[in-house]
């Protein structure tokens, strides 16, 4: 059952389109962002199951190192839904944002942050 809701979530987001723009390459190279290929296979797998610690590793790789931010959002976000108090405070602060000002889904989060007891960064 928990599988079919995160694939639904997953749909769900690519249906709304997360639109953001992407970078010129990356943005750290530092080894601790690093995924080999296997490690990369692994860490998606583990999200997908639901493990918030594994999106959030994928948000780094793909925003930290590659540079993709829509890639990086995706894994924040999945991270976010899937409980990760940080990557709630990320995605209210996002959607916040002065660049973004999308205020239902900034309400969303505020709700799911203030509903789970998130600290701010």
């Amino acid at each position: 059952m928990r599988s079919f809701k995160i694939i639904q979530l997953i749909l769900l987001m690519l249906l709304t389109g997360i639109s953001v723009a992407k970078s010129e390459g990356p943005i750290f190279n530092e080894a601790e962002y690093y995924l080999s290929e296997v490690d990369l296979a692994n860490t998606r797998k583990q999200a997908l199951s639901g493990n918030a610690a594994a999106a959030n590793r994928l948000y780094e790789f793909y925003s930290m190192f590659q540079g993709d931010n829509d890639g990086g959002i995706f894994w924040m976000r999945l991270a976010a839904e899937l409980g990760d108090c940080a990557a709630i405070v990320s995605m209210d602060d996002w959607y916040a944002s002065k660049l973004k000002k999308n205020t239902i889904q900034s309400a969303y989060w505020l709700e799911k942050k203030s509903s789970l007891h998130c600290k701010e960064k």
